[in-house]
């Protein structure tokens, strides 16, 4: 449990990624008095934020959009309005084509390639195409079947065992494990449902069936009226906002995505360069923090070979190199497997940091300066555990040059001061949205693609530079008919391998345990003076969720 800050307390943040950011700015909004020290091992901020800017184009090393209709997106929003950045946000339209989206199935194309790309549904006639597909096969049995399965106990368990057991076909090894590479470039097997799906079993438990539960949320959802988020309220009662949630939400609604002019890491940049100019918030760059520990009532934390006394540590960073940085308070002599099957009070707050793991991303940016025909267009495509046999431990491949196209700005001041009309009804806010659709081509081709994952047992598996681009150029030919070669002697071809080890924690099974030993340990050796945010044991992977968090955790120190 977190207890408020008291008056002119002091709070060191480990990490300047979206995470350290957010936090930083919504505790100094609500907090003014406390002292804030962000810690940053690198030159820069961002995080795995990362845009790489070339002389005409940028590479994104990592996330490169966010969910449109989400609270924390609201959130980031209005902060970007507060700061002045909101007219370089960037939204992708639903009815554009570049937000239609793959799958790799199994089914042989047009070119005679052994692997074609599946629309994910949109419309009637790419539903029909899409349960009638071999990637889809028995799907419509499983939907039949399920609502007569029986309800099981509430339990952790796998996300491809729960599944398999409510719709009793391929459903979690063709679609679902496609779906989980792009989120969490992780293994269905592996991780849990309750921490990744929550909903779904809370629908089980109610109704007995998701079917059945999602026909009587139909029925009744036009005699519902529509609640109003705790979370938002809360953000407008204690930071307060200028935009009119209600309108944006709907507006939202219509933007399945957006990101930032320049590369999304021009956003955390503009926000650390608005927290730069606030007297209380100290940034520390290239910094080396050797020791954290509880001292008197204060938290000593070395940095190089100067000591910091705060009140508070929040800490954004992988929870492995935390662990190493902690000093550790009860000893624990237990094994690893036992973090998440002790029923005693569990192991000391190192342990538990170091037990959570990490996957290994291989990321490929390729840039050809012109438009190569591909034969769709679209958001990318993702691939399925069914199909790894055929993709070489790929993930997914993003088609960046039809999205960057396709993005238009829509939070000028001008638009928001439509979009907050008072007068402004939901036909009204759609029709608005609609003149934001580009189909426009793109003049060059970008693309990325993904390896690695939950494939990757260890990060001494990553394949080498040689055997990557060979990898790439094989996957190319065969799923978009691409010959990287045709284009290599162009004067602005750049195609670029980067390995990005231990990125994304990955919610197993028994992770919500562990997560609960983390807050335990942390209060009973820190005195609850040391808090989580980021994707580790925040509110979950994305930005959007990384913002919420951030803003639920600097409300509950603030006291307010």
């Amino acid at each position: 449990m977190l207890k408020s800050l008291a008056p002119n307390s002091s709070i060191a943040v480990l990490g300047s990624g979206i995470s350290g950011l957010t936090f930083s700015f919504f505790l100094n909004r609500l907090r003014p008095d406390v002292k804030i020290h962000i810690f940053e091992k690198s030159k820069q901020v961002g995080g795995w934020i990362r845009s790489e800017e070339h002389e005409t184009f940028h590479f994104e090393k990592g996330p490169r959009t966010l969910r449109g209709t989400n609270t924390g997106t609201l959130m980031l929003l209005d902060l970007l309005t507060k700061i002045g950045a909101n007219d370089k946000v960037l939204g992708l339209h639903k009815d554009s084509l570049a937000n239609k989206k793959y799958l790799l199935s199994p089914f042989s194309d047009v070119h005679g390639n052994n692997a074609k790309l599946l629309q994910v549904p949109q419309d009637f006639s790419s539903f029909v195409k899409f349960m009638f597909d071999p990637l889809s096969k028995d799907l419509i049995l499983g939907l039949l079947k399920e609502p007569w399965q029986p309800k099981l106990k509430y339990s952790d368990e796998s996300v491809d065992h729960f599944f398999n057991r409510r719709f009793a076909t391929k459903l979690s090894e063709n679609i679902v494990s496609a779906i989980v590479h792009g989120i969490y470039a992780g293994d269905v097997k592996k991780l849990s449902v309750k921490a990744i799906f929550p909903r779904l079993p809370e629908m089980e438990q109610e109704s007995g069936s998701i079917i059945r539960y999602m026909i009587a949320q139909y029925r009744t959802k036009k005699n519902v009226k529509q609640k109003v988020d705790p979370f938002l309220a809360d953000y407008e009662k204690l930071i307060g906002t200028s935009l009119s949630f209600k309108n944006i939400s709907l507006f939202l609604k219509n933007f399945p995505m957006l990101s930032f002019q320049g590369g999304l890491q021009k956003l955390p940049i503009s926000l650390k360069n608005h927290l730069s100019q606030i007297e209380n918030i100290k940034f520390h760059f290239d910094s080396k923090i050797k020791n954290i520990a509880l001292e008197s009532g204060k938290v000593a934390l070395t940095d190089h070979d100067q000591v910091y006394l705060v009140d508070h540590v929040r800490s954004t960073i992988n929870t492995n190199e935390l662990a190493k940085i902690i000093s550790p308070v009860v000893p624990s002599s237990t094994k690893k497997k036992s973090v998440f099957k002790s029923k005693a009070n569990g192991p000391g707050l190192v342990k538990c940091l170091s037990w959570l793991h990490y996957t290994n991303i291989l990321m490929c940016n390729i840039y050809i300066p012109k438009h190569v025909s591909k034969s769709i267009t679209g958001f990318g495509y993702l691939v399925p555990r069914s199909m790894s046999s055929q993709a070489s431990k790929l993930l997914g491949v993003i088609f960046d040059s039809d999205i960057e196209t396709a993005m238009t700005p829509n939070f000028t001041e001008a638009n928001i001061t439509a979009i907050n009309s008072n007068s402004a009804s939901p036909k009204q806010l759609q029709k608005f949205s609609d003149q934001f659709v580009n189909n426009d081509l793109p003049k060059y081709t970008k693309l990325t693609l993904m390896l690695g994952g939950h494939y990757l047992k260890s990060e001494a598996d990553m394949p080498g530079s040689a055997e990557s681009k060979h990898a790439v150029k094989a996957i190319l030919s065969n799923h978009l008919n691409i010959d990287l070669d045709e284009f290599a002697s162009l004067p602005d071809f750049k195609m670029e391998i980067t390995k990005i080890p231990n990125c994304i924690p990955q919610y197993e099974v028994g992770y919500l345990d562990l997560k609960r030993k983390v807050q335990n340990a942390a209060s009973k050796e820190f005195n609850d003076q040391i808090s989580f945010g980021g994707m580790a044991f925040g509110d979950g992977v994305g930005i959007p969720d990384c913002v919420q968090n951030a803003f639920k955790d600097s409300a509950t120190l603030s006291g307010i």
